[in-house]
């Protein structure tokens, strides 16, 4: 049995976390906030270059064969708005909760700041996995039909 499950009130902070390691989550708290902003900017960003998009391409030759491009291409770039919504909204929640722990030494706003990061990283990872997935069935595909042209 390890020592958090013997004792269940204890705080991480009576663990050591001394100034040093405060300043240093004050300043990732900064940080994160920081890549948090620019994140729903960005995504601000993307939904107005969608819009941009769609209505730019609606009368264009190119888009003029292809019905519903504009409209497609504007539902991709608001696909990956909300994609990239929920990472950016978990930093900016352990930036919020990591700076009031620090503040108040509440071990409660620690652990919630923590699952914030955890609930980030674990988004991203699982991301990358299907996009690897994803590369990994193209480059099969592509080896296949590859080799079968050249029978």
């Amino acid at each position: 049995m390890n020592i958090f499950q013997e004792n269940k009130e204890a705080k991480i902070f009576d663990f050591g976390i001394d100034e040093t390691g405060r300043a240093y989550m004050l300043e990732t708290a900064r940080w994160t906030r920081f890549l948090a902003i620019i994140g729903f900017v960005l995504m601000g960003l993307m939904f107005v270059g969608g819009l941009f998009t769609m209505f730019s391409l609606k009368d264009s030759s190119f888009a003029a064969g292809i019905p519903g491009y504009s409209t497609m291409l504007f539902a991709v770039y608001i696909g990956f708005a909300l994609l990239y919504l929920y990472p950016t909204l978990e930093l900016f929640r352990f930036s919020k909760n990591i700076k009031l722990a620090m503040a108040s030494s509440d071990a409660g706003l620690f652990n919630t700041a923590m699952k914030n990061q955890r609930n980030m990283f674990r988004f991203i990872g699982i991301l990358i996995i299907i996009l690897l997935a994803f590369y990994g069935a193209v480059i099969c595909y592509l080896l296949i039909v590859s080799t079968m042209g050249n029978l």
